[in-house]
């Protein structure tokens, strides 16, 4: 017999909506089986897991009673062969029904779940109207705090309800496919509005920064690395731009943001290729070279040239900074002093004058000596012997006495 049958249950102030429900299904086991049901009196005995079971849960709970009593002890195997031939049909009964009531219950959510993606459907379409209907002229590109939040609200929202639907079955949640499409369209055109404008005023602030040491007159390797830098940028935000929903709001954006970038970058291009060869010159200057500096001189006069038939051609563009101007000309001149100093003539030395020195008396003429006369040698005197000299020398003649 079941056992588990039971008068309305109060459940948080309400009657269990179940109970009629499960009338039907005890009565369908009671004839499967051949077991009775067995109604509660009065004052019905139970409180066990099945009575928790229906009130907590709301759903359907039966306890049957599948042999003969037997007092504290297992019912004898005796009794298997006639209790499966009652219940062998109720497993697979209690099963069929569970799985309608399941299938009831899914059934419910997605209806409720879809009343709610409707309702967040309603609320992402209206992003449109910021990142594409109303934008009418550049002043419409931003982003308001307003639109942010309604943003953010929508995904959350969508975040949730995904992962609700992700328990339902397959065939209930392609039911929902398009709310989500929908809904994701929206945000996902939302977000690159957002990110397409953040990139442009990145990229304004870039311009503005560059333009400002020109007007101030900075003209060094930073600005030069400021400039290479904001050419680079404009390539990356204009592929953020291309991603923006709707051709005007695309063609507002490069309006705003990379049309007065590039303009800056070419602009100051000219004076940027003036400087660095002006720096390339004076290093020639520097190091002697005057051919050198005479044939990137005509180079520079070329740029100089080109600048300024591009600033007459479009001079609401193509600005003229003065104090770029001033330096770049201060430069110049420094140059071709230097130059003229090179190629000045250098004058051939003068002759060195002799040192004025007193002229050297004529020498005294040497005077030979006087030969000495020659004596005749007397008789019995041999040349080149000296002879003695007598004892008494007497200068005077002495004749013989007679």
């Amino acid at each position: 017999m079941i056992q588990r049958w039971r008068l309305p249950i109060i459940a948080a102030g309400k009657f269990y909506t179940g109970i009629i429900r499960d009338h039907v299904y005890a009565k369908k086991i009671g004839s499967m089986t051949g077991y009775r049901l067995v109604y509660p009196g009065k004052n019905p005995s139970g409180g066990g897991f099945t009575d928790w079971f229906i009130e907590a849960k709301k759903k359907p709970g039966f306890t049957p009673e599948i042999s003969r009593y037997v007092y504290e002890t297992n019912p004898p195997l005796s009794e298997w062969s006639g209790v499966w031939k009652q219940n062998q049909a109720t497993g697979l009964y209690t099963a069929q029904e569970s799985a309608k009531l399941y299938d009831v219950k899914m059934k419910k959510e997605t209806d409720k779940q879809t009343a709610q993606l409707k309702t967040l459907q309603t609320k992402a379409a209206k992003l449109q109207t910021t990142y594409q209907t109303n934008v009418k002229t550049v002043s419409d590109l931003k982003v308001t705090k307003t639109f942010k939040d309604q943003y953010h609200s929508v995904v959350a929202e969508t975040k949730k309800l995904s992962a609700r639907s992700a328990k339902l079955p397959a065939k209930y949640r392609s039911k929902l496919n398009g709310y989500y499409t929908s809904i994701n369209t929206y945000t996902a055109r939302a977000k690159l509005f957002m990110d397409g404008v953040a990139a442009g005023d990145k990229l304004v602030k870039q311009t503005v920064d560059l333009e400002n040491r020109f007007k101030a007159g900075k003209l060094d390797q930073t600005t030069i690395n400021a400039q290479k830098q904001l050419n680079t940028s404009v390539t990356a935000t204009q592929e953020t731009l291309n991603k923006m929903y709707g051709i005007n709001v695309r063609t507002l954006a490069g309006n705003k943001y990379t049309q007065p970038a590039k303009v800056i970058v070419q602009n100051t291009g000219y004076e940027i290729q003036r400087y660095s060869l002006t720096l390339v010159i004076e290093k020639q200057a520097a190091n002697g070279d005057a051919a050198g500096v005479r044939a990137n001189l005509d180079k520079l006069t070329a740029l100089e040239n080109t600048s300024k038939a591009a600033k007459a051609k479009n001079p609401s563009q193509f600005k003229t900074y003065s104090l770029i101007e001033k330096l770049l000309l201060d430069k110049k001149m420094a140059i071709l002093a230097k130059l003229a100093e090179l190629e000045k003539p250098v004058p051939e030395p003068e002759p060195i004058p002799e040192p004025e020195t007193e002229p050297l008396p004529d020498p005294e003429p040497e005077i030979a000596p006087e030969p000495e006369p020659e004596t005749e040698q007397p008789a019995g005197e041999e040349p080149g012997v000296e002879q003695p000299s007598s004892p008494v020398e007497d200068e005077t003649e002495v004749t013989p006495a007679a």
